[in-house]
């Protein structure tokens, strides 16, 4: 894919403006700021080569203005017996669920006064408008925050669920959802999110989530990205972790034209721990591009990554880890690992696992793997009586399913694994159970 040097007209972006409180005018004046100074990502920039996002550049945002019907999208994709707020071009519509004890989920703007005051204080403070170009830009867009916040030692059994829904029948459209979320010390927490976008016109999602995990918490965390073929999905995910604090993202990019993500876990705490699992299928011409990176910070700290793909057709995937371990960060225990299947002789995947290790004393390894589906696990499926077609569908299946059989909030997993049974021809019942 052939990038510029030349710094692209970012005028497209900059001549938006949104309307947020005057609380957040400062920091929204200061992000946009930044965001004109760095300007669009570059094919010298490292961190981006593999992702060219000058198109971007060329086409007439709008920002979203009048609500559009999308009741069909919401029945579809909501979870029963979830506390769930949905967002509609990035604007949250009003909630109809009772909240839990402990719990408080809105807009920063309806926030009690107690939670709104710390929000503001934390609002940057885990993904800082200097975290990439986007980040500024979302920033610098930001006309209101979701907010997640639990007290200390709350357990919330309730699975929380993130709708957000882009749809553009009539312009090109940004939109630019914000998200914080604050748990407390010995709390527990799962979140959902689902990202879902339909429309005739092309939409550029970008979002930026940020994550506080108090000591002792425990923090399950899903995003499932639903993107239809207009659209083109950026998102910055930051969790920091304090001590003893456990996190587990799951990650699913399904579907979408372009697709950026990056997600950052800062273990800041001693004996912090955190586990991210990922699966990409692709096809067609889709790009995805998944950045991750795990922050050792502190001593006695674990952490585990597995990413998956599946690369098929004429489609682009790209996965650059790195875990860092700090001078300090003794102790350390990490593993990460990529595994790909390419498809077809015309897909490309560029996995780029890295350790950069500063302590002397940790135990840190890595590994990828890109290559076709197995021959010999072909053949022993065949001579079972499988058809050559049956058989590459069901292995494709089982390959992606590692990753489903670790997710614990079932109507999630029934989903992806519903999906990826029809992608595959395959009965609809097909699942296989978390362990």
């Amino acid at each position: 894919m052939s990038m510029t040097t030349i710094q692209p007209d970012i005028s497209t972006f900059t001549r938006l403006s949104a309307r947020a409180s005057d609380s957040l005018q400062a920091l929204r004046e200061r992000a946009m700021r930044r965001f004109q100074e760095v300007g669009l990502p570059r094919d010298d920039d490292e961190e981006w080569r593999f992702t060219n996002t000058d198109p971007l550049a060329e086409v007439s945002w709008t920002l979203p203005e009048a609500a559009h019907d999308v009741g069909e999208i919401v029945a579809k994709h909501t979870m029963p017996g979830a506390v769930e707020i949905v967002l509609v071009n990035g604007k949250p519509q009003p909630m109809a669920a009772q909240l839990p004890r402990g719990l408080w989920v809105g807009p920063l703007s309806a926030a009690p006064a107690n939670i709104a005051g710390k929000a503001r204080a934390m609002l940057g403070g885990a993904a800082p408008v200097e975290f990439n170009p986007f980040v500024a830009l979302n920033t610098g867009l930001i006309e209101d925050v979701i907010v997640i916040h639990t007290v200390h030692g709350a357990t919330i059994e309730p699975v929380v669920h993130l709708l957000s829904i882009s749809t553009s029948p009539d312009s090109p459209l940004l939109v630019s959802p914000r998200v914080l979320v604050i748990v407390g010390a010995g709390a527990m927490l799962r979140l959902v999110e689902t990202h879902v976008s339909q429309g005739e016109q092309q939409i550029l999602s970008n979002t930026v989530v940020e994550i506080f995990a108090g000591q002792k918490s425990v923090v399950e965390h899903y995003q499932v990205q639903w993107n239809d073929e207009n659209t083109s999905a950026i998102q910055s995910t930051v969790a920091a972790l304090q001590n003893s604090a456990a996190y587990t993202h799951h990650h699913a990019s399904l579907s979408g034209k372009l697709i950026r993500n990056d997600l950052h876990a800062i273990l800041d705490g001693e004996g912090a721990d955190a586990t991210l699992n990922g699966v990409v299928l692709i096809d067609g011409e889709r790009h995805v591009d998944n950045h991750t990176l795990i922050r050792h910070e502190k001593p006695n700290c674990t952490s585990h990554e597995l990413y998956k793909h599946v690369v098929a057709d004429r489609s682009r995937g790209v996965f650059k880890g790195k875990i860092f371990v700090q001078k300090d960060a003794q102790h350390t225990d990490a593993k990460q690992t990529s595994r790909t299947l390419l498809l077809s002789d015309h897909a490309f995947m560029e996995s780029m696992p890295a350790l950069e290790i500063y302590a002397d004393d940790v135990k840190c390894t890595h590994g990828s793997t890109v290559g076709p589906l197995d021959e010999q696990m072909l053949f022993y499926l065949r001579s079972r009586g499988l058809s050559a077609e049956a058989a590459q569908h069901l292995l494709i299946y089982a390959f992606a399913a590692d990753i489903t059989q670790r997710m614990k909030v079932r109507e999630v997993r029934r989903r992806i694994e519903s999906y990826l049974a029809a992608m595959q021809d395959l009965p609809q019942d097909l699942s296989i159970e978390a362990t």
